[in-house]
């Protein structure tokens, strides 16, 4: 079952899968101070690429790529920080995106939830607003360019489902609306 959430203040419409009382709570508050959380968002362009931004000099992991995202705040649900992240780092507004997956993994002793989402609806054209390198790829390459280790089962989860809903102008014309 998939319900629809609008948040108002960015004139959203958002499909998240149905997710257990549970995890609800999980989403804004680490488990232990040294936890962290994860928004992470997946774009597809039209030929099936998928956008993923290098990581900068001076972080943990850098140069190495990851699907674009980062840190969920104290006080937000992981789609409020995709939302935002997608906004500072890519310059895109996320217009409508799907629950894909959520999974943790332990790196340097500290447990990472990453909660990941089909972005399948953006307006703006993807740059790296926080002077990141980006590219597109298509699946079978994700792996093999560098992307972090932890990001497999993302691509393994992506390997099962292909098919997207994209529109092929994500302007604000062509989507009917105003930004």
């Amino acid at each position: 079952m998939i319900h629809v959430i609008a948040a108002q203040e960015r004139n959203l419409n958002i499909a998240t899968a149905n997710w257990p009382s549970c995890l609800a709570a999980s989403m804004t508050a680490a488990t232990t101070a040294h936890d962290l959380h994860v928004a992470a968002g997946v774009l597809m362009d039209l030929q099936g690429r998928i956008l993923i931004a290098q990581r900068p000099p001076g972080v943990p992991f850098a140069g190495a790529w990851e699907f674009p995202g980062g840190k969920i705040g104290a006080a937000e649900l992981p789609l409020q920080a995709l939302v935002r992240e997608l906004d500072e780092e890519l310059n895109v507004r996320v217009r409508y995106a799907r629950h894909l997956v959520r999974y943790s993994h332990i790196d340097e002793g500290r447990r990472i939830y990453l909660y990941v989402w089909r972005v399948l609806k953006w307006l703006g054209e993807p740059s790296g607003a926080e002077g990141q390198a980006l590219r597109w790829l298509p699946l079978h390459e994700l792996m093999v360019e560098g992307l972090l280790p932890a990001d497999e089962h993302i691509v393994n989860c992506l390997s099962r489902t292909v098919a997207v809903n994209a529109c092929k102008d994500f302007s604000a014309a062509a989507l009917g609306e105003s930004l």
